[in-house]
């Protein structure tokens, strides 16, 4: 058993060897490798806890960022575009929301709902539980469920922001629904924007049943957006939407939106801007 603890000790050192960066080395004083940016060492004294074993200089690493350090992290950068890229597929534009750009800041409580939730996803995850974000057109609804979407995705999360319509019409194109709603079941969280503007005929009210149930059957959180209120949304005016919308508000928290529209007052300060140029 200690040979073979020696051997695995030295596997370990020999691969430590190999990712060395030797050019970035000096010999200290203490008769070990150090650093030449921090300092720090790059070797380091093993004492072995077996019967007349000999201390073992082992290679370890100092605080600076090695080439496999900047690797894995460039590895994960470019999981965060693809996913990124991915959840926004439809509406690129809204990859650049974030809540440090929301123009209303902590003065909307829509906004700190939205940033609690990003903040404890793993619990809402866990739960099943999400947001419906609701009110008139152009108060930040979809702003704000990009913010989570980005927040989320940047902590290694999966998202997918899409709407009924789109998703229903992947659904139709593809070869098994089964496995579409398996992928889409798949994503840590599904953004559904726009709800209650779909087309109203029976095969619209039944894709949107399959995706809606697919996704409160698997315990996948929902942030849904809408322009109807939870009142309208528990009594639609089309009966076949019930089972659709009672799912939506059983797992799904409203959140309403008020205040200043945000496309209004983006765009007063646009205007403002120009205004001010023109001036010259």
């Amino acid at each position: 058993m200690d040979n073979l603890a020696e051997v695995i000790i030295d596997m370990i050192a020999a691969n430590a060897a190999a990712h060395a960066e030797t050019e970035t080395e000096y010999l200290a004083k203490d008769g070990l490798l150090h650093c030449k940016k921090c300092g720090g060492a790059r070797q380091t004294v093993l004492e072995l806890p077996f019967l007349n074993a000999q201390p073992k200089i082992v290679r370890c690493w100092c605080k600076c960022p090695t080439e496999h350090d900047k690797f894995k992290k460039r590895q994960q950068q470019e999981q965060i575009a693809r996913r990124r890229s991915v959840c926004f597929r439809t509406a690129p534009e809204l990859q650049g929301c974030n809540f440090t750009a929301d123009s209303i800041k902590d003065a909307c409580e829509a906004t700190q709902t939205a940033r609690a939730y990003a903040e404890d996803f793993v619990q809402y995850k866990r739960e099943g539980k999400g947001l419906l974000f609701y009110g008139d057109v152009g108060t930040g609804k979809t702003f704000l469920a990009a913010c989570i979407a980005n927040a989320l995705i940047d902590h290694g999360y999966s998202v997918l922001m899409t709407s009924l319509p789109l998703a229903s019409d992947e659904m139709w194109d593809a070869e098994s629904k089964a496995d579409c709603l398996g992928s889409l079941s798949g994503y840590s969280l599904v953004i559904l924007d726009d709800v209650g503007v779909e087309r109203k005929t029976g095969y619209a009210q039944e894709m949107s049943y399959k995706i809606i149930n697919a996704l409160y059957s698997t315990g996948t959180p929902m942030i849904v957006t809408t322009n109807l209120t939870p009142q309208e949304l528990s009594k639609p005016k089309e009966i076949g939407y019930s089972r659709i919308y009672d799912r939506i508000l059983e797992v799904c928290l409203p959140v309403k939106m008020d205040g200043v529209s945000r496309r209004r007052a983006n765009a007063a300060t646009t205007w403002e801007a120009m205004r001010e140029q023109l001036k010259r």
